[in-house]
């Protein structure tokens, strides 16, 4: 009889554990479907500086949930068109490859430059404009990040303008007329804040007997936004002076700038005098 009971007592124990052991794999089951799928991406598999470029070795995949933040790295799939590509900047040993970190290996078309970014557009920059002030083409590199700062210091001839319709103080109480915002030149405005990525640097050839440089333009060929092809084209031709500045990767940039006019530089002034005037001589305490 203690036998049986014995025997009993184990098959109890056994199904408890059959029980558990089927609980759990039920629960992990459930975990897995409520899991997301998983996506293999590409990695860097060491420190990656500005300016290498990719070799095979220099990648490692590495897999993640997929979500909308996996959408701005680069899947493992594009292994291939990823080698012999350029890095655009700083990629720490372990981190997924942002798909705008790599620009297309040379002698690419620039329609693969722009491939994956359809608000993009490439934007060719005569270093040698005359009303351009830039460093020399061999300053620059593919995925440097550019602004450009036009400065117009007289506005262009236009059509005799329609004068604006009053508005009628009743309709809006405290105002008694038109009141239009107006900013008056000179005024200097940046036109990409957060920088322009540098697609291409094209300098004219030596001819190596004469010593003097090919037909052609020094050039500059910017990653914009295709949004603002306009706008730029217009500002480049009007502006007095066009300054190309080196952003480096552009950190801390807002993404929009106020204009900078004649009279922002008058109260800047005023104010500096001031200042100067009500501390005491000599800059001492």
């Amino acid at each position: 009889m203690s036998f049986l009971r014995t025997l009993g007592g184990m098959g109890m124990v056994g199904l408890s554990v059959a029980v558990f052991i089927a609980a759990f794999l039920l629960l992990q089951a459930v975990g897995a479907a409520q899991r997301p799928p998983e996506v293999e991406l590409l990695a860097a598999a060491r420190d990656l500086r500005p300016g290498e470029i990719l070799a095979e070795q220099d990648l490692r995949t590495l897999r993640a949930f997929r979500d909308e933040a996996v959408e701005a790295f680069l899947p493992a799939e594009a292994l291939s068109q990823t080698i012999g590509g350029l890095v655009a900047w700083p990629i720490p040993a372990g981190r997924p490859i942002p798909r705008d970190a790599v620009i297309a290996s040379a002698g690419s078309r620039f329609a693969a430059l722009l491939g994956d970014d359809p608000g993009y557009a490439a934007l060719p920059l005569f270093l040698d404009a005359p009303n351009l002030i830039a460093p020399p083409p061999e300053t620059f590199l593919p995925g440097d990040l550019v602004d450009l700062v036009v400065v117009v210091t007289a506005e262009p001839p236009r059509p005799e303008a329609v004068a604006p319709m009053p508005v009628p103080t009743s309709a809006a109480p405290g105002i008694t007329g038109t009141a239009p915002i107006t900013l008056r030149v000179p005024v200097g405005k940046s036109l990409f804040p957060q920088g322009a990525r540098v697609l291409a640097v094209m300098v004219p050839s030596m001819d190596p007997e004469s010593g003097m440089a090919g037909p052609g333009h020094p050039t500059l060929v910017l990653r914009i936004p295709a949004a603002d092809l306009e706008r730029a084209a217009l500002l480049l031709r009007l502006a007095d002076q066009v300054s190309v500045v080196h952003l480096g990767r552009g950190e801390g940039f807002p993404e929009r700038t106020p204009a900078f006019t004649y009279d922002d530089f008058m109260d800047w002034l005023a104010e500096e005098r001031r200042r100067t005037l009500e501390s005491p001589i000599g800059g001492g305490p």
